[in-house]
């Protein structure tokens, strides 16, 4: 009897916990596996991209994920697989430009994008999902807007209508906008709407287009326009928003006309306490033409020059730590990406990044970014027993919920 009650325990803490997983969605682990059965099946594949540092993911993953009507909704409607966008899932989130998290995409059997969006709560990722399914077959879909694209580029209610998708899914809408700026009619280009139009999409614009134009050329009639003192400032820095876009893009892009178009526009810039130095720019388009030799012998210096312009017993001297850290932090966010281009280690190398390691721990001796740029370059240059203590130490010194405790790891 004693035996029977046993069994029916465990049985019912089998059934227990199989209800409990039933409950929440059921996640695939391989892509390929839960493509195949979404083209069997003829479902939408739905794809959670997340990584490990992602507070947003996590939360949907507690709160949202296991509740018993989405897992329901999507169980049924959907195959779903959750995959990391810094790991196995990094190409098919390159692939779908996948740059914020988390990005909840809804694909077809072709593994084109109907919809797209991101953090949801439980009532809202179902109503998100359900929009993902009466798009599936819409000529509203992103899969045939973009289609239509093409041979719609003169057509302004479609381009605008366009734009606003793209925008709701969280998509780059630059070429769109472009092309609207050119043709529209509805706003006149030294108007307060024109104006709040470029506001709201100016982290899709660059130089050497329509919105460059139009921000150039009535930058004073919107200074003119009733607005705040602080408005005022915000519109004054639109031009060093696009030239940044601009030098972002060329990054991107490796694309060196670009980057000198960039270069062109520098001096249109509001002055502001972040600007990049001159020297630096002229570095990045350096590397970007090839310029290899020039680019590493030019960033020594630079690096030397950065040290040399405040002595470690000055910095000391201060008050506060403030300029020491900011000191610092020059060097670690110009040296450690050269670390990377410096090629094959040589001697007068070692100690070009010696001279720089010594004198950021001098000043920040315990600091997490400190220790873990002298772990990579310690790692760089052979000496890995050395850089795994001291990529541990900096571990133990970086606050717990800090996005650097993942890239540490």
């Amino acid at each position: 009897m004693k035996g029977l009650n046993l069994i029916c325990l465990f049985i019912c803490g089998l059934l227990l916990s199989s209800g409990i997983k039933a409950q929440g969605i059921h996640f695939y682990h391989s892509y390929e596996e839960a493509r195949e059965l979404a083209t069997k099946q003829n479902k939408l594949l739905f794809v959670d991209f997340y990584t490990q540092w992602c507070g947003p993911c996590k939360k949907m993953v507690k709160f949202v994920f296991p509740q018993k009507e989405v897992g329901e909704f999507f169980n049924k409607n959907f195959i779903c697989i959750k995959l990391d966008a810094e790991k196995e899932g990094k190409e098919l989130a390159k692939k779908h430009k996948v740059h914020s998290y988390p990005t909840l995409l809804f694909l077809n059997i072709n593994g084109e994008a109907v919809h797209k969006t991101g953090f949801n709560t439980e009532e809202s990722l179902i109503a998100e999902a359900k929009k993902a399914l009466e798009l599936r077959n819409s000529s509203d879909n992103l899969v045939n807007l973009k289609k239509q694209y093409e041979s719609k580029r003169n057509d302004e209610q479609f381009l605008k209508h366009y734009i606003q998708r793209l925008q709701d899914a969280k998509l780059s809408l630059a070429e769109p906008l472009e092309d609207y700026l050119g043709i529209q009619t509805e706003m006149k280009e030294d108007s307060k709407e024109m104006l709040d139009f470029i506001k709201g999409h100016f982290k899709y614009m660059k130089l050497g287009g329509n919105a460059w134009r139009i921000v150039d050329q009535n930058m004073d009639a919107y200074l003119n326009l009733p607005m705040s003192n602080m408005q005022k400032q915000q519109v004054q820095y639109l031009r060093n928003k696009l030239i940044d876009n601009t030098r972002n893009a060329a990054l991107a892009r490796k694309d060196v006309e670009l980057y000198r178009l960039c270069l062109e526009n520098w001096g249109k810039r509001e002055k502001s306490r972040i600007d990049v130095p001159m020297q630096e720019l002229q570095m990045e388009l350096m590397l970007l033409e090839g310029k290899e030799c020039e680019y590493k012998k030019a960033m020594v210096s630079y690096l030397d020059s950065i040290m040399d312009s405040k002595k470690v017993k000055d910095l000391r001297k201060e008050k506060t730590n403030m300029n020491a850290r900011n000191q610092t932090r020059k060097i670690i966010s110009l040296a450690d990406p050269f670390l990377k281009i410096a090629g094959v280690p040589g001697a007068k190398e070692e100690k070009a990044f010696k001279r720089w390691v010594k004198y950021g721990k001098a000043l920040m001796p315990n600091h997490y970014a400190m220790l873990n740029f002298e772990g990579n370059v310690l790692y760089w240059f052979g000496h890995i027993d050395e850089a795994v203590k001291i990529k541990q130490k900096a571990l133990e010194n970086v606050p717990e919920r800090s996005k650097a405790r993942y890239w540490i790891k």
